[in-house]
């Protein structure tokens, strides 16, 4: 057998956008249903949706902007717009309170930060600094970039304090302020910029995304496999920690729903952890999971982009499940090296394949041989990666007898994996 590190890609592809009455179980999990929202209002370039209200570029002919505006979020009608000092090519990043909208605005020169009053738009104080991201923290606005990071007050912009530091990520919620870096990850007062715990969690060869709830931290990591941690703000303490799940895909930032928090891979498959305990308990491939977001139950749901920007899909998390039909029992719940042939729901070779990702179920049939399914809704798309290069994708289109199967025919079971 050949273990040359290839990587199946499961994506499922939808070919048009349903009805928002009647959607398209071959794609969507049972349960689903669309759900319509407001867009960017279209007069607005880079539209942020902050609160009640939406602020974007008023784009001229020649692609640059030359003032902002804000627009109520429901009805898209103007509250203000504020004209700049000159044109400029890029709205980097806009946070506001309940009283400061603050802007980072980059023109062809320079760069700088505009502090706006958030019913009027009369400015309140401008700075000169090129930052990449920011938060609002208890009145504090929180920038990172240049390999500082740095505390202003948000209704003047004065500097209360400054950590000279590279983040990888960060995140805020309530009086919390987490920044991820390549060693570990810290607590920090979002009022002094003093460092109250540092968390054991991030590596070098590891990734982090981070999800506040309360007072409760959730970082998913990924790099060598895939694992979510959970700690707690209050104490530093770390919580409990996941297997890994032993994949080099991608994970996505934690989403904490009533008793469980999910993240999203690369592959467009759902992952579910216990918040008590930290076991996985729930796997679901979907078409897709833009901006996925976990909803207080009960009962659980999920809900994420659709392939429409005015709706949100939404369905019901079903937990334990994996989304197989008729399956009786699950066998694997991690990616495994394997070798062995997919099949269309003929019985006809489509393709070879050495890696799959996903939930399998497993049964020997009369010959000896062994079947590996894995389940994922709408049409499926397979894809060999190696380190170079990419191979033919193969597609294998549903039908009404078995809509979401990729069927691996094995000569032997694959490692990991305990046959029925």
């Amino acid at each position: 057998m050949r273990y040359a590190f290839l990587l199946i890609l499961l994506q499922a592809c939808a070919a048009g956008v349903p009805s928002p009455a009647t959607p398209n179980t071959d794609l969507f999990p049972p349960g689903a249903r669309l759900v319509a929202r407001r867009p960017p209002p279209p007069q607005l370039g880079e539209a942020r949706h902050l609160g009640d209200f939406w602020v974007g570029t008023l784009v001229r002919d020649d692609g640059r902007f030359d003032a902002i505006a804000v627009l109520d979020a429901e009805r898209h009608t103007p509250r203000w717009r504020h004209t700049l000092e000159g044109p400029a090519t890029s709205l980097t990043w806009a946070v506001a309170s309940r009283d400061v909208l603050v802007v980072q605005i980059r023109t062809a020169a320079a760069s700088y930060l505009l502090g706006l009053d958030a019913r009027s738009g009369a400015v309140r104080w401008r700075e000169d600094d090129d930052t990449s991201a920011a938060l609002m923290v208890e009145g504090i606005l929180v920038t990172d970039g240049n390999g500082k990071l740095l505390g202003r007050r948000a209704t003047d912009g004065a500097v209360m304090w400054m950590q000279e530091t590279f983040v990888t990520t960060m995140a805020a919620g309530g009086p919390w302020l987490v920044t991820g870096h390549d060693e570990d990850i810290a607590v920090i007062d979002p009022r002094r910029g003093e460092t109250r715990h540092r968390l054991p969690i991030a590596a070098p060869n590891h990734q982090a995304q981070l999800a506040i709830e309360d007072s409760t931290l959730y970082v998913s990591l990924w790099g060598e496999g895939i694992r979510m941690v959970a700690a707690s703000l209050s104490t530093g303490a770390i919580l409990w920690q996941s297997p890994v799940l032993d994949t080099p895909l991608y994970v996505g930032e934690p989403a904490p729903g009533h008793r469980h928090v999910f993240a999203c891979t690369l592959s467009n498959v759902i992952l579910g952890w216990d918040k008590r305990t930290g076991a996985r308990t729930y796997t679901r491939g979907v078409p897709s999971c833009n901006d996925l977001a976990a909803h207080p139950g009960p009962p659980e749901e999920l809900s994420m982009s659709a392939p429409s920007d005015t709706q949100r899909l939404h369905f019901p998390v079903a937990l334990g499940a994996s989304g197989a039909s008729g399956a009786s029992r699950v066998s694997v719940t991690r990616p495994v090296l394997i070798e062995g042939t997919v099949t269309n729901t003929r019985g006809q070779r489509v393709a070879d394949v050495d890696v799959a990702i996903g939930i399998s179920t497993v049964r020997s049939d009369a010959r000896g041989h062994y079947r590996a399914t894995l389940d994922f809704p709408g049409t499926v798309c397979a894809q060999a990666q190696s380190s170079k290069a990419y191979s033919r994708l193969t597609c294998i289109e549903p039908t009404p007898e078995r809509p979401s199967t990729l069927d691996l025919l094995l000569e032997r079971p694959p490692p990991s994996i305990d046959p029925e």
